[in-house]
């Protein structure tokens, strides 16, 4: 579960609840899989509560259809959200939804308080009765019925109403997820003093509703000329600035300006904020953010340039859908670390100044290396290992034996084997990936003409730290913090001895050095 867990940062960030954590875990147990947008796993989650979950009990609803049970709790979540109320009585309840609990069920004995007592204790839905009161066991499970039951009945004069208001933020925004954002953001473009109305309508987009270039192009048009929010216009602007690179060739592009303080403090936020784990110098910004940002560390720059990679992903999948593909960020030479681009054109020479300015470079990455980059942009390093020993895998069509012997080795592509090189020396400041084991491989006296040397490569192993007290680690047992030491990952192929010699020569053979 935790691979498709972290391939949506959407999913991701509702797992950090316990309750809902829980219930996504029970979903995947009963599907086997989890949508990767926010709505879609709501659907599954309440299919699974209301029909699945009970039947597979044995401890059936006296309604066995779940869109019966659906349609009167959506008609209770409403009431609830209509008086901005999260508790209710079981007289209130009782008198929200009898007209809907009478057209679903034809038996008149089965009454509303029966009814809210059963989701209580079949689907875990409402919790409460503690002093007589009822709740939805979590908030947004209220405000998701709520919203499915205002697009149904077309509420769309309600619901720009309410536009601006925050105790109906969350409603709007499943609804603009079940719809479209297209009314909410045309509602904010007419209204640009209301900042509240614009920061919804930017997240409505930067969830995945959908809404047409045209109104898209308007709506950011408008925040450039009346947001207040110096965070927000400088996030917006670095956006536009990545769809208006220069292309060097079919899969390369750069910027033709630098990047501005205001941009790189985005960055600095979110390393202090602890959303993303870099470990860059946190400096004084100067108060001209739309000026280049100068004097930064190449280490630093590729800090940047790593966070960057994670926020594009997010904005390329859920607001520019036209855009194929998914993009990695560099500087045209990086340097430190074990990692150096080499100069390739023309252009990504004109970019190199005195100044020490940032210029980037964006990429197209593999798709097949989006669920690598996620684990690695999180932290999740052991996940990262796994992720790289399954698509090492699958790209050698070693599926089947789930191991990489020398042959494969041999034959593995030079291009794949940058690709997750570059990835974990980028997310890792140069202190984990292929090319960091081989240097280490090289300095603690092991040979790259092929020959194994067994008490040079135990050297090595114990360098890395796979090996201790002349035994090999518990993998299932370990667990790895970005300060495990050097090389220590990738670790979790096992590869054996010989196959590390072989690697260490394709490394070599793949100009990462």
């Amino acid at each position: 579960m935790c691979r498709q867990l972290f391939k949506s940062q959407e999913i991701s960030a509702l797992a950090k609840n316990p309750l809902l954590l829980t219930i996504i875990a029970a979903t995947h147990r009963a599907f086997e899989q989890l949508p990767n947008r926010r709505v879609k796993l709501y659907q599954k989650m309440f299919n699974l509560l209301l029909e699945d979950r009970p039947n597979r009990r044995e401890t059936h609803l006296k309604m066995v259809d779940a869109e019966k049970n659906q349609e009167v709790l959506q008609v209770l979540a409403l009431a609830l959200v209509k008086q901005v109320k999260t508790q209710f009585t079981p007289k209130e309840g009782s008198g929200w939804i009898a007209d809907e609990l009478e057209r679903q069920c034809e038996d008149a004995a089965f009454t509303p308080q029966r009814f809210l007592k059963e989701i209580q204790d079949i689907t875990g839905l409402l919790t409460g009765e503690e002093g007589q009161l009822y709740q939805f066991s979590h908030k947004t499970f209220q405000e998701y019925l709520a919203a499915i039951a205002l697009t149904q009945r077309n509420s769309q004069k309600l619901l720009l109403e309410k536009f601006g208001n925050s105790d109906w933020e969350n409603v709007l925004c499943f609804c603009a997820l079940l719809t479209s954002a297209t009314p909410f953001v045309e509602r904010a473009i007419a209204n640009p003093q209301d900042q509240t109305g614009l920061k919804l309508a930017r997240r409505m987009l930067e969830e995945g509703s959908q809404i047409s270039g045209e109104v898209r192009d308007r709506f950011n048009q408008t925040l450039q000329e009346h947001c207040v929010s110096e965070e927000l216009t400088t996030a917006i602007r670095l956006e536009q600035r990545l769809q208006q690179m220069v292309a060097i060739d079919s899969q390369t592009a750069i910027t033709p300006d630098p990047i501005t303080w205001g941009e790189y403090e985005l960055f600095l936020n979110a390393q202090t904020s602890g959303q993303f784990h870099s470990t860059a110098e946190v400096i004084t910004i100067p108060e001209r953010l739309d000026q280049p940002a100068r004097g930064i560390s190449p280490n630093d720059a590729r800090w940047f340039c790593a966070w960057l990679s994670t926020q594009t992903i997010q904005s390329m999948s859920m607001m520019h859908t036209s855009v194929p593909g998914r993009y990695v960020y560099r500087s045209p030479v990086q340097l430190g670390g074990h990692y150096v681009y080499r100069l390739s054109t023309q252009a990504e020479q004109q970019s190199i100044n005195a100044t020490h300015e940032i210029y980037i470079v964006q990429e197209q990455l593999p798709v097949r290396y989006k669920s690598l980059l996620n684990y690695l942009a999180a932290g999740q390093w052991k996940n990262a290992d796994w992720e790289t020993d399954l698509v090492m895998l699958k790209v050698a069509g070693r599926l089947k034996e789930r191991y990489l012997d020398v042959e494969a080795i041999q034959r593995f592509p030079c291009e794949d084997l940058r690709w997750i090189d570059r990835l974990w020396v980028s997310f890792s400041d140069g202190h984990f990936g292929f090319s960091v084991q081989k240097e280490i491989y090289v300095q603690t006296g092991n040979p790259l003409d092929g020959k194994y040397y067994e008490k040079t490569y135990k050297q090595f192993e114990t360098t890395v730290g796979w090996r201790a007290r002349n035994e090999y680690i518990n993998y299932s047992e370990e667990k790895f913090f970005f300060y495990s030491k050097k090389g220590n990952l990738p670790f979790a192929l096992e590869r054996g001895s010989r196959c590390f010699t072989s690697l260490a020569q394709r490394i070599v053979n793949s100009s990462m050095s």
